[in-house]
């Protein structure tokens, strides 16, 4: 008989399977077709699909795109209050913050409000901040050049214990004040990747 009449049916999900070894070569899985169908389909029926969103909304996105694609990797909230104030006639704080959370949720930028450090950072560029978060939990391979801060190295590597000093060097080429450099640190707080260690000196 058909599942559908089974006491156990409400137990049952839709299961894809796949085949991921077609794509390129011509022909599609239909499994995939069917799964991408499926994906529109739940896609179409959530309530955000039926908001309305305001063009000037849309010219602050392409205006931050232009900015990264020059280069820009990541701006300051009042930088980017001002391009939406000045540039995009979005001028209500409140309005300016919905844009932001919003602009965040369809990652075209990452910013967080939940305390002041990280509040003050508007990513741009989400590939640099992972670069930048690379630098610090990929131990590099030692370099002579570098052997004051070996021991620091050293310490992160065998103990866990992330020196600010050795932070400050090898963010150094990355950044360019320490605003910035704190808000990094709250960025890291915030993804667990550091947590902060009570120090007597």
């Amino acid at each position: 008989g058909s599942l559908r009449t089974k006491p156990y049916k409400s137990h049952l999900y839709d299961v894809f399977v796949v085949d991921n070894t077609m794509s390129g070569h011509g022909s599609e899985c239909q499994e995939v077709v069917r799964l991408r169908q499926e994906v529109l389909s739940v896609s179409k029926a959530l309530p955000q699909m039926k908001e309305a969103i305001p063009i000037k909304w849309l010219k602050y996105e392409k205006d931050l795109q232009a900015m990264k694609e020059a280069g820009k990797k990541w701006i300051g909230r009042d930088a980017a209050k001002t391009v939406a104030s000045e540039a995009c006639d979005i001028t209500d704080d409140q309005e300016f913050q919905t844009l932001l959370t919003f602009l965040h949720d369809k990652r075209i930028l990452i910013h967080f409000s939940d305390t002041p450090e990280l509040d003050k950072l508007v990513v741009l560029d989400p590939q640099w901040l992972i670069d930048v978060f690379k630098e610090v939990i990929t131990v590099r391979p030692y370099n002579p050049e570098e052997k004051k801060f070996e021991a620091l190295w050293d310490k992160l590597e065998n103990d866990g214990i992330l020196d600010e000093k050795l932070l400050e060097r090898v963010w150094a080429p990355l950044l360019d004040h320490k605003e910035t450099f704190e808000s990094l640190i709250a960025m890291m707080e915030k993804f667990s990747l550091v947590c902060s260690w009570p120090s007597s000196d």
